[in-house]
């Protein structure tokens, strides 16, 4: 049954003012067009809905039930395209989103408080996990995108890059003699005598630093593993050694006292970029997530 929207519109005008007349002049149609959109629903519903003499109109006993189906059909349908305009126009809508922990600790609460501040009525959900998982999500659909180091494998996902990080010594003030030696880009092995705190083994940061120190063909004298950025640095704070950490955790592991000594791009250099989905496209909330994150680091 081919109805139209329109056709619902125009029998319920009609049906309001019972004058093909003033339902023409209110919608702004011509009579003969507001009589044609009646018969034709008249003809898809199988009877008339309006009894016509040339006295007056009045609705059928059938048109008198179809009259608050249509009207209740209307509301819906207006509804429903005020719903979805109201997600087009981010009035309202919910973005589930993925950011690595070291990313989350830092800048994170910055850009979150942008968005929001532009778009109040978006709910957020962040998942602050590995970013191995992160990208999981992302090409299994669970998350609309995520933010994190460029990985190894990035097979069903995309990834735009927002700026590259540099690594970091971290070192409690007790280590400041040991290590004011080591210039940036200096004595790799030097540094690595020293007593150090490192991430685990399942840690991305951890294979990175590790990959750098095996070309270097020095063994580490690692005290301590963790499997967190933060805890890292607290154990560093304590005096217990040295730490290896992104450039992106300055603020966090400033918060802690303890010192960052730059070891620069030639030492190691990751970028962190925004992963989505090759297969689907984002939401307009996701979209707006994009570009807030995009202005943030003045990418193009």
């Amino acid at each position: 049954m081919n109805v139209t929207v329109k056709q619902i519109r125009i029998f319920i005008e009609v049906a309001r003012h019972l004058s093909f007349a003033a339902a023409a002049k209110h919608m702004h149609l011509s009579q003969p067009a507001i009589s044609l959109a009646i018969q034709n629903l008249e003809q898809h519903v199988g009877g008339k809905l309006f009894d016509r003499n040339t006295r007056h109109l009045e609705l059928t006993p059938e048109g008198q039930l179809f009259y608050p189906t249509a009207s209740a059909l209307l509301n819906q349908w207006s509804d429903a395209l005020e719903d979805v305009n109201n997600l087009f126009t981010l009035q309202r809508g919910k973005l589930n989103m993925a950011v690595m922990p070291s990313f989350a600790s830092n800048d994170l609460a910055e850009i979150v408080a942008r968005y929001h501040q532009q778009y109040p009525n978006i709910n957020l959900a962040i998942d602050n996990i590995v970013m191995d998982q992160a990208i999981d999500k992302v090409r299994k659909g669970r998350c609309e995108l995520a933010v994190i180091f460029a990985g190894q494998n990035m097979q069903g996902v995309n990834f735009t890059p927002l700026f590259s990080d540099q690594f970091s010594l971290i070192y409690a003030s007790s280590f400041q003699s040991a290590i004011q030696h080591i210039g940036k880009g200096g004595d790799l092995a030097a540094l690595l005598s020293l007593p150090m705190i490192a991430m685990d083994k399942d840690s991305s940061v951890r294979r990175w630093v590790d990959d750098v120190i095996d070309d270097y063909n020095v063994q580490p004298k690692i005290v301590a593993e963790v499997n967190q950025l933060e805890t890292l640095g607290r154990f560093v704070a304590k005096g217990m050694g040295v730490g290896i950490v992104p450039n992106l955790c300055r603020a966090q592991m400033q918060s802690f006292e303890v010192n960052m000594h730059p070891l620069g791009d030639t030492f190691l250099s990751k970028e962190v970029g925004i992963v989505t989905p090759v297969d689907h496209c984002l939401s307009r909330a996701g979209e707006a997530m994009v570009d807030v994150l995009k202005a943030h680091y003045k990418v193009s």
